[in-house]
């Protein structure tokens, strides 16, 4: 489809148009070698160094690797004020839907719990450590019906995480995404260890999960 002159010339007018600020976009993933040279730019400086314009870059791009390519959209809007009201509220649970593909992934792959904990709970005092603790584990596998985990009991799934609430902090940045977070020492994924003093133990125990009962909010 966008192969057709007639959509491409109806993409290159959008784009042109402007109303959007394109260096909120940064490329994530590509699938081809050839624009891995991309991965980590924003689209205006990857369309500079591929020497075309923006729109050409932008269609180009699409077309080479099969509309196979993640970006990272900046929120502007968004405040920290904002996320600090939402952890307050009882109901929110903390998670992450990062695509941990390509080599400049979204820095909350590696980030998103440390950080909480860290940030959080620890420098910010908004949450006390049981609580993030609830938000992480408990609440979550019962809203999505994970009766088996959230939980340290006998009979469960033993998934543990053992870290120095006063060190424990994320390092994952946007210019470097890849970075394991500071004071995590021992991790167990279904009693496997996977993280031994700090380091990965290159054990992959993990599996996806369905829900075992409805899901409930309490």
């Amino acid at each position: 489809f966008l192969r057709k002159p007639a959509t491409q010339e109806r993409v290159k007018a959008e784009i042109e148009a402007g109303g959007e600020d394109w260096n909120n976009y940064q490329i994530s993933s590509v699938k081809t070698a050839a624009n891995k040279v991309h991965e980590g730019k924003t689209l205006p400086q990857a369309a500079a160094v591929a020497g075309k314009s923006l729109s050409e870059f932008i269609i180009d791009l699409l077309m080479e690797e099969q509309l196979n390519v993640v970006v990272i959209i900046f929120h502007t809007h968004r405040t920290e004020e904002d996320v600090c009201r939402l952890m307050r509220h009882p109901l929110q649970i903390v998670g992450s839907d990062s695509i941990l593909v390509g080599g400049y992934p979204h820095p909350r792959g590696y980030g998103t719990f440390p950080r909480c904990l860290g940030r959080y709970v620890r420098d910010m005092g908004l949450l006390t450590m049981e609580e993030a603790i609830r938000k992480m584990t408990y609440l979550p596998a019962r809203r999505f019906g994970l009766i088996d985990r959230g939980l340290l009991k006998p009979g469960l799934a033993a998934d543990i995480v053992v870290f120095d609430p006063e060190t424990i902090a994320d390092k994952a940045t946007y210019e470097h995404p890849r970075q394991f977070p500071m004071g995590i020492e021992y991790v167990l994924v279904n009693g496997e260890l996977v993280v031994d003093d700090g380091h990965h133990t290159g054990r992959t125990p993990g599996r996806a999960l369905k829900p075992l009962l409805k899901r409930s909010g309490n």
